[in-house]
Order: C-alpha cells, then sequence, then structure tokens
C-alpha cells in the first residue's frame, strides 16, 4: 500500500525543497546586504515561493487523502505559478530571436543570449521548479473523491 503513497512522498519531498529554498534565499540575501535587501529582491527571492510552498502542502494532502476538499485559493496560486512559467517560456523564446536593439540590423547577439539564458536558469529553473510541478499536479488531481469511490 505504500507504493500508492508515492505521489504524495514526492510532493512532499518538493514542498521541503521550496522549504529549503526560502532559508537558504533568506541567509544569502541578509549575508549580501546593501542592494539584495531592498523590497523587490526579497520579493523575488523570498516572498515569491512562500505561496508554492502552502500549494505543495495542500498538494500532499489532497495526494495523501484523496477526499479533501480545495478551494479557490489554491486554483489562484497554481494558475499564477503557471502564467510565470509561461513568461520565462516567452521570454526564453524571446531571447533566441534576433533583435535589432543597438545593431544596424536584425541579428544574434551571444552576449544577450548567455545572459538571458542564466536568468531563465537562476530566476525560472532553480527558483520556481517545484513550484511549476506541484501546480501542475494541483491541476492533474481533478475534483475531491468521495468516501465510497475510495
Amino acid at each position: 500500500m505504500i507504493w500508492a503513497k508515492t505521489p504524495a512522498f514526492i510532493a512532499a519531498l518538493q514542498s521541503i525543497v521550496i522549504l529549503w529554498q526560502f532559508i537558504y534565499n533568506i541567509c544569502a540575501v541578509t549575508s549580501m546586504g546593501e542592494r539584495y535587501t531592498s523590497f523587490g529582491w526579497v520579493m523575488l527571492e523570498v516572498i515569491s515561493i512562500i505561496p508554492g510552498f502552502i500549494l505543495g502542502c495542500h498538494v500532499t494532502w489532497r495526494l495523501w487523502k484523496r477526499n479533501a476538499a480545495t478551494n479557490w485559493f489554491f486554483r489562484v496560486i497554481a494558475i499564477l505559478y503557471l502564467v510565470l512559467a509561461a513568461l520565462v517560456l516567452g521570454y526564453f523564446l524571446y531571447g533566441i530571436s534576433a533583435k535589432s536593439h543597438h545593431q544596424n540590423e536584425r541579428q544574434h547577439s551571444s552576449s544577450y543570449r548567455k545572459a538571458s539564458d542564466w536568468w531563465i536558469y537562476y530566476f525560472g529553473v532553480m527558483l520556481y521548479w517545484p513550484a511549476w510541478l506541484l501546480s501542475l499536479t494541483y491541476f492533474c488531481l481533478g475534483r475531491p473523491l468521495s468516501e465510497e469511490d475510495q
């Protein structure tokens, strides 16, 4: 029967990863100081992953207990994280296209491409991937099961 609860364990591990990211980013922001303690940077690095942890706890509970109820709050969190994933994908597509900014004609700028790849990797992949997976899991769960369906 433990195999039936494996998705719940995986969701719990993703929630733990988000919690570890939260603690690590708080330590990083406070140790680097100055510019990194600004409101915008703290919002980007620390505060923006708190809803992912909340969603992870809810998804873990829903996977563990299939008849657990859900509400609109978790749906909104999941939608926001998926919109963020779409924005990151759009920025990736923009980064690989040719640009004419500061150029005589449209051409690919390798320095901009490398910088945008790094931004996508750090802010998109490293910071938000557990929340994106949990958002997809939330939408794959469907409606809660009734007692007689289990």
